[in-house]
């Protein structure tokens, strides 16, 4: 993650302060990739290469589910295998309006408590908002579509905090 879009060594000196982030992930043009460069994020291995760099939903779906079992509430019909960070920002516009929405959240809004599953639908719209503003939110629904949303066992556990 030391070229761009990352430059997590800040050869460009571009790379905002993680205190900056912390009131706000996305920039003012849209998607932040260079949050990533501040992310603890277990998925961080499966997302940067397959979504981000090598632009592969698919293949970061199947190495999210791989990885771990965690609920993405995610279901929008319009993303496809070839929505683009662009696209994706328009629709997270359209599911997070301003204010409080996408562009404006940070990494102290990070719910405290267990990382392996949600409890309240507050916590999971949370990790929603991360991945608009750090431009995963495209590969966190094909995750969710073709891992979870065809396990009826995740179905059950989880269709309490499916968005109505």
């Amino acid at each position: 993650m030391c070229e761009e879009p990352f430059d997590c060594l800040n050869a460009t000196g571009t790379l905002e302060s993680l205190e900056d982030l912390q009131h706000g992930i996305a920039k003012p043009s849209g998607t932040n990739l260079q949050s990533w460069c501040y992310s603890e994020a277990r998925s961080i291995e499966a997302v940067v290469p397959h979504c981000l760099l090598r632009h592969d939903p698919l293949a970061t779906a199947k190495a999210l589910f791989a990885k771990s079992v965690e609920l993405h509430p995610l279901d929008d019909i319009d993303v496809t295998l070839n929505t683009t960070i662009p696209e994706a920002e328009a629709m997270c516009d359209a599911r997070y309006p301003e204010p409080n929405g996408w562009r404006s959240v940070g990494f102290s809004a990070i719910p405290a408590g267990p990382k392996d599953h949600f409890t309240r639908v507050e916590d999971a719209e949370k990790y929603v908002l991360f991945a608009c503003a750090m431009g995963n939110y495209h590969c966190d629904v094909i995750y969710c579509r073709e891992s979870y949303c065809h396990n009826q066992y995740y179905k059950e556990k989880f269709q309490h905090l499916a968005p109505k």
